[in-house]
C-alpha cells in the first residue's frame, strides 16, 4: 500500500481523480494537497479575507 501512495505522487490528476472516485482516500489527500493554494484562492475570492480562519 505504501507503495503505491508513493507512486500516486507521479499521477497525473486524472488518474488520481479516477481513484478517488473508487474509494482511495490517499489519491483524495493528495489532490487536495496538490490543489490547496488554487482552492484557498477561489474561498478568498468569494469570501474575502475577514471571513477565512487564519492558519
Amino acid at each position: 500500500m505504501m507503495r503505491e501512495v508513493a507512486g500516486a505522487a507521479l499521477m497525473a490528476d486524472a488518474m488520481l481523480t479516477r481513484a478517488a472516485q473508487s474509494g482511495e482516500v490517499a489519491a483524495v489527500g493528495l489532490l487536495l494537497e496538490r490543489h490547496r493554494a488554487g482552492m484557498r484562492a477561489v474561498a478568498l475570492s468569494i469570501l474575502g479575507p475577514e471571513r477565512m480562519p487564519m492558519t
